[in-house]
């Protein structure tokens, strides 16, 4: 049985008084997996961001839904000489 200090979440991790936090090396010190690139929609025109993964090349191709107007975009992806994710291309499918 859980104590009034620990709540159900905290009892099933097994961890009292941690709750769901993450640890340690998962705050702070860890690499993303994946960066972050602007554009806008070729749609809507509203200004929203794409995952670039960093293992999938230095030039990647996919199609993805617009967050707002849930139209298909068809990106050419990658990373530029400094190694920052830039978006080549945001066109509508």
């Amino acid at each position: 049985m859980w104590t009034a200090r620990e709540s159900p979440s905290q009892r099933i991790l097994g961890r009292p008084g941690k709750g769901l936090r993450p640890s340690a090396p998962e705050r702070s010190g860890t690499m993303p997996l994946e960066s972050d690139a602007a554009y806008h929609c070729p749609s809507c025109f509203e200004q929203n961001y794409v995952a670039v993964d960093p293992s999938g090349g230095r030039r990647q191709r996919f199609v993805e839904d617009c967050p707002v107007c849930c139209r298909p975009i068809a990106f050419d992806v990658g990373f530029d000489a400094e190694g920052d994710p830039v978006v080549f291309s945001a066109e509508a499918e």
